[in-house]
């Protein structure tokens, strides 16, 4: 294996793993957003 692989190799498993976790991170968000109580939604509607 030359010194040009390796790098590549190297690169495309930390790549991997920063992907997986920022689609990680960004599932967490929406989850979050969905499990907010119903009061957040109504007390915007009442200040309008």
């Amino acid at each position: 294996m030359n010194m040009n692989q390796i790098i590549n190799m190297v690169i495309r498993r930390f790549m991997s793993i920063a992907i997986n976790k920022g689609i990680s991170a960004g599932v967490d968000q929406v989850a979050k957003r969905k499990n907010r109580p119903a009061q957040d939604t109504d007390i915007s509607a009442d200040t309008k």
